[in-house]
């Protein structure tokens, strides 16, 4: 009953139930305190969770690995990397090992925040504690700097891992143009691609990420002039790059232009997935299309 009013989001309901036992003298196992700390991260009461979580130590409930991983993510997804650290620090004193997903998570978080030495020391332990490979671990450290746009940081591995003479595959470029792309810096970006192009592992994801970097920053004409580029290449561009395009020549209204990209998409055998049938969609009824818009709904 408590798991369905937290996943109802009834927690006013979650915090009756809990009386309630309280009240009746039930038994409370580790199961229960997690579920409350799990549905207060929900509703992002991220003072409940912690008075929770340390009324069951006070009460003598030794957390367990879920336990952790809740209050973690909870922090985590408030932005509270400091404390997340702590407990984290704490998690892996008890010999608690994070799955993946928890790492990634906490290194996004202290990226974002701005703690680079927690970065560092939580990537050490996936490496020493996990056992998880250092190519594997520097991918996700660097997707946290990048994700943050922290570029300086970025670059500093990269430097780092060439002095380290580790290997460096081509989802180490990806993922670096990709943040540069976010950051709106699209000649560092090209400057990349360029290594990439030499080294032959530019794809259609380098590409989205340079359009999506144009349209940041509104050049549309760069933009398609990259779309042309790839396609020159014989590179076919994703569903979610057609998408984008798309949806871009329907808000200045150009809506022939938009239609001529969908039917591009049908002609190369480009998959549509459920968005970019919703921008087409959304791009008739604008241009008071709507039987034609009919047409594609009832598909």
């Amino acid at each position: 009953m408590l798991y369905l009013a937290g996943e109802a989001k009834e927690f006013e309901l979650v915090q009756r139930l809990v009386e309630e036992m309280d009240n009746f003298g039930c038994e409370k196992d580790i199961r229960t305190w997690t579920i409350q700390l799990m549905h207060y991260g929900k509703a992002k009461l991220v003072g409940k969770a912690l008075l929770i979580f340390e009324k069951m130590k006070k009460l003598g409930f030794e957390p367990d690995a879920e336990a952790y991983g809740c209050l973690i993510r909870v922090l985590c997804q408030s932005r509270k990397g400091e404390i997340a650290l702590e407990f984290y620090k704490e998690m892996v004193q008890k010999d608690y090992r994070p799955d993946i997903r928890q790492y990634t998570m906490l290194l996004n978080c202290l990226a974002g925040c701005g703690d680079i030495d927690g970065v560092y020391l939580v990537a050490n332990d996936m490496i020493s504690i996990s056992q998880i490979p250092d190519q594997n671990v520097y991918v996700f450290v660097l997707k946290s700097f990048c994700m943050s746009e922290r570029i300086r940081e970025a670059l500093e591995l990269i430097r780092d891992l060439k002095t380290k003479n580790l290997t460096l595959s081509s989802e180490y470029f990806e993922i670096l143009v990709k943040g540069l792309c976010k950051a709106r810096r699209m000649d560092d970006a090209l400057e990349i691609v360029d290594i990439m192009k030499k080294r032959n592992v530019v794809n259609e994801v380098v590409y989205e990420a340079l359009i999506n970097g144009y349209l940041r920053k509104n050049d549309f004409a760069r933009a398609l002039d990259m779309f042309q580029g790839m396609k020159d290449a014989g590179i076919t561009p994703l569903t979610s790059t057609y998408t984008m395009l798309m949806q871009h020549f329907f808000s200045l209204n150009e809506y022939e232009k938009g239609c001529a990209l969908y039917n591009e998409m049908l002609d190369r055998g480009v998959k549509l997935d459920s968005v970019a049938y919703t921008a087409i969609i959304a791009g008739h009824v604008r241009n008071d299309s709507i039987s034609a818009s009919w047409k594609l709904f009832k598909r």
